[in-house]
C-alpha cells in the first residue's frame, strides 16, 4: 500500500515526478480543506504528520481553500497558511516540494488573475489589506 494510516512507523512510498529526476512521495498532502474546514493549528499540525511520516509532496492553490462559498472562504488562505508553516520550517522547506496552480480571471474573485501584483516583491496586500505572503514563505 501507498500509506497506512494504522500503521504509524510504515513510510510513504516514493515515485519520479515525471521526467525531472525528483522523488515525490506517490501521497500528495492536499490542503484545500485549510482556512474553512481545517484552522491554522490543525493545518500545521497535518504538515507536521505528513513530513514525520515521509511524504515531501503538498498541493495547494491561489484559489483555495475550498468551498468558497463558504462565508469563511477567504481566497489563498490555504496558500498562507503553508507560507507561515513554511517560515516557522526552515528546516523542512528543503525536503518539501509545493504544488501550486494559478487560476484565470473571473470577474467575482479576488484570485492573483484580477489583482495587479507582481508576486513576491513583497509588501502587497490583498484585496481586504491582509500583508500578502511573500515567494520566500510559499516557495
Amino acid at each position: 500500500p501507498l500509506f497506512d494510516l494504522f500503521n504509524n512507523n510504515m513510510p510513504l512510498v516514493t515515485r519520479k515526478l515525471g521526467s525531472s529526476g525528483v522523488d515525490v512521495s506517490a501521497v500528495c498532502l492536499g490542503t484545500m480543506t485549510f482556512g474553512v474546514q481545517v484552522d491554522e493549528p490543525l493545518a500545521h499540525q497535518i504538515l507536521d504528520e505528513f513530513i514525520r511520516r515521509g511524504g515531501n509532496f503538498i498541493d495547494t492553490a491561489e484559489m483555495y481553500p475550498a468551498p468558497s462559498s463558504d462565508p469563511r472562504a477567504k481566497v489563498g488562505s490555504t496558500e498562507e497558511i503553508v507560507g507561515r508553516w513554511n517560515a516557522k520550517n526552515k528546516d523542512k522547506r528543503s525536503k518539501v516540494y509545493i504544488a501550486t496552480k494559478v487560476s484565470g480571471f473571473n470577474p467575482n474573485s479576488n484570485t492573483a488573475g484580477n489583482r495587479k501584483l507582481t508576486l513576491g516583491t513583497g509588501g502587497e496586500r490583498l484585496p481586504d489589506g491582509a500583508p500578502k505572503p511573500t515567494l520566500a514563505q510559499l516557495d
